[in-house]
């Protein structure tokens, strides 16, 4: 089972009676340090299953392929081997060392540049038969040469021309014509050098296949992390934009009460006078910095704002999703317990999180499911259960039409990432598993008393 699971502490309240405007300044901060960190460690967490899910879908090469820096080195033992063999069995080596060195030479030059290289190997053959040797190990040596350099990339057709004439033209010769049935054994000698430049010529085509499909499955999978930490980026300026308007007004009442506090306080009390003028001061302030934030977060050109949904739209949520053909099973409690006055931050992450499970019931389900919905005193309890029609890991995230899934900037969420970072910036916890055939999505948005005012 694949179980993705996110939670942390409430963040204490934080006083503004008596403060200074740098200290409400720094209050502000260190909380919001603290909103960063838990967002980055839950972006951490997606993206890692995100890399893994990648990881499995790498292709695999075949175990029966050797990899081409091994077999060069396997080519290359096998002509020292051939090389060491002849040398030994040869009946009077004093003039075969000669041609033996002209074929040495040439695989050591053709490590580095492979036609001068081939051509020397192509030579030597020729050169043991006119110093009266034998030529046929060194034309094995030459074909051996002739699929070491197909491998490393050499045009399989120069290559093979190369070494069949040098294997022909020697074997030709140590018979003295091409007649009757001598005629094959030149054929042969030919044949091998092409067979073996074709052979080095495919498997380096293999393997450079096989590098490209590792190279699109790297691409993918870095493609995949780069949307992931894009969503995670869109889905917090979104939750930024959806929180505004109930922040600011918060922010703007608690001014206005300082300034009636400050009003009302007898004649004599200056010390609690300037405390609140203080006070007023540092929530101006942070009225003003929130105007520069809305600044960064404006919508873009084109775009309209809506207002911020909350627990009341999901009956609405249900309606769209069975008029889309999904067969749910809705148990939403107490009609009355959607109105329910709850945290902006909380409202909006309920209608969210309801709205992005619902799309992925769409997109990765058989076509039915079953969600509860439980809006209490000490918070709200989301849980979306359906059958799954793929096997492995959940998905990262998803596509889909229920207003606002996926990718597209213009929907609104960005699936389990969404999820995530709803359910982390309302202080609550969010589940997904992925258990056999049954895909379930469980949150809790706590609320605490005095939240809700």
């Amino acid at each position: 089972m694949s179980v993705l699971t996110r939670s942390h502490r409430p963040v204490p309240g934080v006083s503004v009676a008596g403060s200074t405007s740098a200290s409400t300044s720094a209050s502000t901060s260190n909380s919001t340090g603290k909103s960063g960190r838990r967002g980055r460690r839950v972006a951490g967490r997606i993206v890692t299953m995100s890399m893994r899910a990648g990881d499995q879908d790498r292709p695999q090469r075949p175990v029966w392929l050797v990899p081409v820096h091994l077999l060069e080195k396997i080519t290359l033992f096998v002509i020292v081997a051939a090389m060491i063999a002849g040398l030994v069995l040869e009946a009077d080596p004093s003039w075969g060392y000669l041609a033996y060195a002209v074929a040495a030479v040439g695989v050591v030059v053709a490590r580095s540049r492979w036609l001068p290289g081939l051509m020397l190997v192509a030579i030597a053959p020729t050169v043991a038969v006119g110093l009266g040797g034998e030529p046929i190990t060194l034309w094995t040596v030459t074909s051996f040469t002739a699929f070491s350099v197909a491998v490393r990339g050499a045009p399989a057709v120069l290559t093979a021309a190369i070494g069949a004439v040098g294997n022909a033209v020697a074997q030709w010769w140590s018979i003295g014509a091409f007649t009757g049935e001598a005629f094959i054994t030149p054929g042969v000698a030919a044949l091998t050098a092409v067979a073996a430049a074709a052979v080095g010529s495919a498997i380096r085509g293999n393997d450079r296949y096989w590098e490209a499909l590792e190279q699109r499955a790297r691409d993918a999978v870095t493609g995949r992390e780069l949307l992931v930490r894009q969503g995670v980026a869109e889905e917090r300026v979104r939750i930024a934009r959806d929180l505004h308007d109930s922040v600011g007004h918060a922010v703007a009442v608690v001014s206005m009460r300082l300034g009636s506090a400050e009003v009302q306080l007898p004649a004599g009390a200056d010390a609690a006078r300037a405390d609140l003028a203080a006070a007023r001061t540092g929530i101006q302030e942070v009225l003003r910095e929130m105007q520069q934030i809305l600044q960064v977060l404006r919508v873009e050109d084109g775009q309209t704002l809506t207002p911020t949904p909350d627990a009341s739209g999901v009956e609405q949520l249900v309606d769209v999703a069975r008029s889309a053909g999904l067969d749910l099973a809705a148990d939403l409690g107490d009609p009355s317990d959607l109105h329910r006055p709850l945290p902006a931050q909380v409202g909006s992450a309920t209608y969210r999180i309801v709205q992005e499970a619902l799309t992925n019931v769409q997109k990765h389900g058989t076509g039915s499911a079953r969600l509860r919905l439980d809006i209490a005193e000490d918070g709200v309890r989301i849980e979306v259960v359906n059958p799954s029609a793929r096997t492995g890991p959940p998905p990262t995230w998803g596509t889909g039409a229920i207003g606002g899934m996926g990718l597209d900037r213009s929907s609104g969420g960005h699936g389990l990432i969404g999820m995530c970072e709803r359910a982390t910036a309302a202080g609550g916890r969010l589940e997904v598993s992925h258990d056999g055939d049954v895909f379930r999505v469980r949150a809790h948005l706590p609320v605490r008393r005095g939240d809700v005012g």
